[in-house]
């Protein structure tokens, strides 16, 4: 039940595009706050934060053993851990952290996982 809310959890939570980024020479699991130079981060008009493409996950997925990370694989006699550590991302792959919402798979019945919608006050 703890990693189920878990996985809901960490696929709802959103962010604007360009609020973080990628650490640079880092996997795509590791991200930072998007801090430029020169001022503040411009952040989006609501007209633009209408386009379903302005819409990123920010929290790294939950692996089906219910972890964000890895569990430390079972080496086999003389095995590298590296390779060991490979076959167990092969068999339970992560999802790339800041991936847009509009590349979710669809839902049940075809239906787009995510719509946007905005309304006037």
């Amino acid at each position: 039940m703890r990693a189920q809310i878990a996985r809901i959890s960490a696929s709802t939570t959103l962010n604007f595009k360009g609020q973080y980024k990628y650490v640079e020479e880092s996997n795509e699991r590791d991200i930072e706050v998007n801090a430029p130079e020169e001022g503040e981060l411009v952040k989006p008009t609501v007209a633009a934060m209408k386009d379903i493409g302005m819409w990123v996950h920010e929290t790294p997925s939950i692996l089906m053993q219910g972890r964000a990370k890895h569990a430390e694989p079972l080496i086999v006699d003389d095995e590298d851990p590296q390779v060991a550590m490979d076959r167990e991302v092969a068999k339970d792959p992560w999802e790339k952290r800041l991936k847009p919402v509009s590349n979710d798979a669809t839902v049940l019945g075809g239906l787009p996982a995510w719509v946007v919608r905005a309304h006037d006050i």
